[in-house]
């Protein structure tokens, strides 16, 4: 008798490819399209209009099946190839969360672009988890935009994105074989050397930072696209926040109070590990709007928060080999 095919969560794979033409589905996806994420998360929601018409009975009839929305969450450490000209599988997700890569002497640089002609979207295929021939079961989303938050932790001493996409459904789930993949080796730069500055000052000294793109996005309706019902997504909303939790210094040292009442703007940037594995997180112009009294471990800290004005916030991965 053969053994019952089952599906093992930790087995599970994810590719994903940016899209050639932005409105269309790629339909064929490699094992070069790997995202190693922890726990991924897809979902399908189906727009569901109950019918209840009275008629000498309680009303059930059957339900009219509108637009098939999907979506996904990827968490993983932010980490670069680890080789020269190899800026890391999250950068593919980044160039579809509303991102422009340009490149220049093996830097690549990513920044948020208003302009619609450079905005990409993303398929993505979920492999559910069994190794064996056919024995994996095929999600498929298409038109994928991602919004996206990005954790610093000082404390632990670790840089982790997570990124939340919507697109539409590609169709049913189908059976198929996991691809063979090749798994990056690349070690997350750590931030314990890491160079951080808040407001152009490199006084204060964080635990914690977090930059969110506050960016939302929806697959517009095509009632002529039969899987889905749905067609191109674009972006409706883009607001980058920061925020970050630092140690209270004395008004000499870094006086945020100050710097709300006084509408302070400054530059910030965090730089951590080494090229070929170097990530700078940095902000051109941010401005700071709240500040709340914590504590971390019986110390005193501020938990503070504002935005990126224009959404100047960027991401460069530097992956120049020695």
């Amino acid at each position: 008798m053969a053994a019952p095919v089952r599906q093992v969560k930790k087995l599970e794979t994810v590719l994903c490819k940016v899209q050639s033409v932005f409105d269309t589905p790629e339909t064929s996806l490699a094992g070069t399209d790997i995202i190693e994420a922890e726990s991924p998360k897809i979902s399908f929601d189906p727009v569901v209009n109950p019918i209840e018409l009275v008629g000498a009975g309680f009303p059930n009839n059957k339900s009219i099946i509108g637009p098939i929305y999907a979506g996904v969450e990827l968490a993983m450490p932010l980490r670069t190839g680890g080789a020269q000209d190899s800026a890391g599988q999250f950068t593919t997700l980044l160039k579809c969360a509303g991102f422009k890569e340009s490149i220049e002497t093996h830097i690549y640089s990513y920044a948020i672009t208003n302009k619609q002609s450079e905005w990409n979207a993303a398929t993505l295929w979920g492999f559910s988890g069994n190794l064996d021939t056919s024995g994996s079961i095929i999600d498929k989303i298409g038109n994928l935009i991602f919004d996206w938050s990005i954790e610093l932790d000082f404390d632990k001493g670790v840089s982790k994105g997570t990124f939340t996409g919507k697109g539409r459904s590609c169709g049913a789930p189908v059976a198929g074989t996991v691809p063979t993949v090749t798994r990056s080796t690349a070690i997350p730069p750590a931030l314990k050397l890491a160079t951080i500055s808040i407001l152009g000052s490199s006084a204060y000294v964080p635990i914690s930072m977090k930059f969110e793109g506050g960016l939302e996005a929806l697959p517009t309706i095509n009632c002529l696209e039969t899987i889905s019902g749905l067609g191109c997504s674009l972006i409706g909303k883009y607001q980058v926040k920061w925020s970050a939790k630092i140690y209270r210094e004395l008004p000499s040292v870094g006086n945020i109070p100050s710097a709300i009442l006084a509408g302070t703007t400054g530059a910030m940037s965090v730089v951590c590990g080494t090229a070929p594995n170097k990530i700078t997180f940095a902000i051109t112009t941010a401005s700071v709007e709240s500040e709340k009294r914590s504590e971390q471990n019986g110390v005193e800290t501020l938990d503070i928060a504002g935005r990126a004005i224009d959404n100047s916030f960027s991401i460069a991965v530097d992956t120049t080999s020695a």
